[in-house]
């Protein structure tokens, strides 16, 4: 499907819904905050590819990770469909790009672990307290749960 013109308006094919969807209402803000960074934030215009970028340029600088932006790359691609019949990927392709180049710089966090020798210093401490004996306890339940550790020997 060819890009849309930029001076295409609100589709009138265009469903008047987000059937379907139990998030509409995330949809919808999604849209309107997209909106009102717009140059012309009452315009029924489609949006320019530009605009977009800007927009989740400025988003990015104001620390969202990558993974929030692809939320609202997800929610705004969906409205696009509704309103203007054209998705991001057809109507703004560098987008998508832009995204993944960013989410390559994210390291994804890893869970914190204890090592055997902490966990065994905490369990046979001398605390005699009953806070102290209930969360030794429960650190011993977890333990056995599957509590994750760094060097098990």
């Amino acid at each position: 499907m060819p890009r849309a013109p930029r001076n295409q308006t609100v589709s009138s094919k265009a469903p008047a819904t987000y059937a379907g969807l139990q998030s509409e209402k995330a949809y919808k803000q999604a849209w309107e905050k997209f909106s009102a960074f717009r140059s012309d934030p009452s315009s029924t215009m489609i949006p320019s590819a530009d605009e977009l970028t800007n927009y989740f340029t400025t988003e990015r600088a104001r620390g969202l990770m990558a993974s929030s932006l692809w939320s609202t790359y997800s929610k705004l691609n969906r409205t696009m469909k509704i309103k203007y019949l054209v998705s991001l990927q057809q109507h703004a392709p560098n987008l998508s790009i832009l995204l993944k180049g960013w989410g390559k710089h994210e390291l994804p966090q890893q869970s914190l672990t204890f090592s055997s020798d902490l966990l065994e210093e905490y369990v046979c401490s001398s605390s005699a307290v009953v806070v102290g004996i209930f969360n030794k306890a429960a650190v011993s339940v977890i333990f056995v749960g599957g509590l994750r550790c760094g060097d098990r020997s």
